[in-house]
Order: C-alpha cells, then sequence, then structure tokens
C-alpha cells in the first residue's frame, strides 16, 4: 500500500498545472490519539506525521499524509502501534483575516503491530475538521480532528488525532 500511496502522491504532483504553481505546501503535525475500542487499558498516546499537498484555489487542495498514531496497551498487557498512509481531498471555507475551516476526505491505509500477533493492515476512509490561521502567505497553522480507521487483531477500530499542525507554503 505504501507504493500505491507514493504513486498516487508522485502522479498528482507531476499532473499540477503549470499556471498554478505557488500552491504546494508541507507540513509537519503533532497530536493526540485516541483508540475507539472496548479492550484497552491504555488508549492515547502521542503522535505525529508530515504532509504534503498542493491547494489548487483557496477551496481546495489534495494532501498527502504519513502519521504515526503512537502505541497502547490492551487489557491483557499487550503492546502495540499504528501508522496511516493517507490521501485526501481537503474542501476549505476562508473567512475573514487570514482564518479559515475545512473538512477533509481521503482513504488511509494503517498499519496496526502489537507484541502479541503479526501486524494488521487496513484501508478505510479518513475525513476531519479544523480550522487554518495564516500567520503569513508563506506559513499557516493549523488545528484539527481527524479519524482513521485502523484494525487490531482482526477487528475493526478507530483512532483520533487531535493536532496541531505547520504549513510551509512553496
Amino acid at each position: 500500500m505504501k507504493k500505491i500511496v507514493a504513486v498516487a502522491l508522485l502522479s498528482a504532483a507531476a499532473s499540477l498545472p503549470a499556471y498554478a504553481a505557488g500552491g504546494a505546501y508541507a507540513g509537519i503535525k503533532v497530536g493526540s490519539t485516541h483508540v475507539g475500542f472496548n479492550a484497552l487499558s491504555k488508549s492515547s498516546d502521542t503522535a505525529f506525521g508530515a504532509l504534503l499537498g498542493y491547494q489548487y484555489n483557496p477551496n481546495f487542495a489534495v494532501e498527502g499524509e504519513y502519521t504515526d498514531l503512537g502505541r497502547f496497551t490492551t487489557a491483557t498487557a499487550v503492546n502495540g502501534k499504528s501508522n496511516v498512509w493517507g490521501l485526501s481531498a481537503v474542501g476549505a471555507l476562508p473567512l475573514e483575516n487570514n482564518f479559515s475551516v475545512y473538512g477533509k476526505l481521503g482513504l488511509a491505509r494503517s498499519n496496526t503491530t502489537t507484541s502479541a500477533a503479526t501486524g494488521t493492515k487496513r484501508t478505510a476512509a479518513t475525513y476531519g475538521l479544523g480550522g487554518q490561521y495564516d500567520a503569513t502567505p508563506m506559513i499557516g497553522l493549523r488545528l484539527s480532528w481527524e479519524r482513521y480507521g485502523v484494525g487490531m487483531t482482526g477487528q475493526n477500530a478507530s483512532d483520533d488525532l487531535y493536532s496541531l499542525a505547520a504549513l510551509f507554503k512553496f
């Protein structure tokens, strides 16, 4: 799946129109996760990630990302960790004073490993909501909530990420 996401990101970058130069951006994010799975004794951890996107106009962007969702512990003392690769469409509504609100919808591939079993992979929809403040024309800050589908030893779960991201436009 990593190869598929990488090919999709490269294809999207290669198809960018020449007249839209300057809409590319990269970012880093850090936040806290909460896994929605009943059999966990510790379900929140620090997460971090990176994103690469292209804003076609003030209302639409395409974004690829990698996010390490952190670690968790089950009620039976099994330790695990999850990460995701994703590709999303981002719709934004610009407001006054360099603020905007946005929603994102896409597809993400999760990889969950535990100390008791082999890895579990799952491809599922990802979506989120957030707000962005453009501190300068080249630097933006995002506060967001995102949901990823993750696999847990043959069962499906969700992982909520609450994050702060810094975007660098070029």
